[in-house]
């Protein structure tokens, strides 16, 4: 497995405290160092300065740092005594100095109060750069992590589409999750062809057999999840194939589960335009559990053998 970091920005929020909980737990069931980092905002300095001295201003915003950052280690040290914690601290933009960091690492966790949104479009923030920019995998946290703190563990939803390329680092994302909380997967594909019983009905007087058409996709999702099977014998996976708006069905299946895995690609020219208008950003920013976005990148699974599972090997 590589020993790459698993990523999480401290900033001394609720929202980030968090998720320093949710990357530690992450870390510690994969045996992967954890990096803390905290970025000291050199706008905000600027603006405190303008009443007092600049060294004063960039000392103040340095110590209020470390302190998140020790209070940070201590709280992991209890939790998990034994794994392996570093710090950094840089000064910047936090959005440009996360990224960064984050072509390093295994995974990077931000938590939900990162978003900033306007409606549903993501706007000006620190997840806005890590999910259109990062070059692997991004753990977006709400929340605590529930794997260990629930008499029957919540499922890991897999949110697929047909052709998309991210599907196999989607199952392998959430099958290895799956795996390291003792919990299932849920395999959902979502058809908008024939969303609703009218459409339905009027494909049938067009002679349209809509039903031939819902099946081999469910033989499409069985096939992709069939080989994960194979390999995680001891997962159940269940398949769903719903009709209908594919954001209102995850939303909805998002509601009973842990972890939603879902998955957007660099390869199809600009991620950024594409990004706005996905499945996949709304599903983060609505979604009432933790979000993991996977990459294309993130792992080359054609090449895996059957005796190593992880999704954290990199090209």
């Amino acid at each position: 497995m590589s020993d790459s970091p698993v990523l999480v920005g401290v900033d001394g929020s609720d929202s980030a405290a968090r998720a320093v909980d949710w990357a530690a737990a992450e870390a510690a069931r994969r045996h992967l160092p954890l990096l803390l980092t905290h970025t000291i905002e050199l706008g905000a300095a600027s603006y405190v300065a303008s009443t007092v001295e600049w060294d004063l201003a960039f000392d103040h915003a340095k110590s209020i740092g470390i302190a998140a950052l020790d209070a940070a280690c201590a709280r992991i040290d209890e939790l998990y005594p034994g794994l392996a914690v570093s710090t950094a601290q840089n000064a910047g933009d936090p959005a440009a100095e996360l990224l960064a960091l984050s072509r390093d690492a295994a995974l990077t966790v931000i938590g939900a109060g990162h978003l900033n949104t306007v409606g549903t479009v993501l706007v000006g923030s620190i997840a806005t750069t890590l999910l259109r920019r990062s070059p692997h995998a991004v753990g977006v946290i709400r929340g605590s992590d529930p794997a260990d703190d629930q008499p029957a563990p919540r499922p890991v939803v897999a949110a697929l589409a047909r052709n998309h390329p991210c599907t196999e680092a989607i199952l392998g994302w959430a099958f290895e999750e799956a795996a390291l909380r003792g919990t299932g997967v849920i395999a959902v594909s979502v058809s908008t062809i024939y969303p609703t019983a009218d459409s339905r009905a009027y494909a049938t007087t067009c002679g349209i057999d809509w039903r031939a058409i819902e099946d081999e996709r469910r033989r499409w999702l069985d096939d992709r999840l069939a080989p994960w099977r194979a390999r995680y014998p001891e997962i159940r996976a269940n398949s769903v194939v719903d009709s209908g708006h594919p954001i209102a069905s995850l939303l909805i299946h998002a509601s009973a589960a842990q972890l939603v895995v879902v998955g957007t690609s660099h390869r199809h020219g600009d991620v950024s335009a594409v990004w706005g208008r996905s499945v996949s950003r709304a599903v983060t920013v609505h979604a009432a559990c933790s979000v993991l976005v996977a990459r294309t990148e993130t792992a080359d699974l054609r090449d895996r053998t059957d005796d190593s599972r992880s999704v954290l090997s990199y090209r």
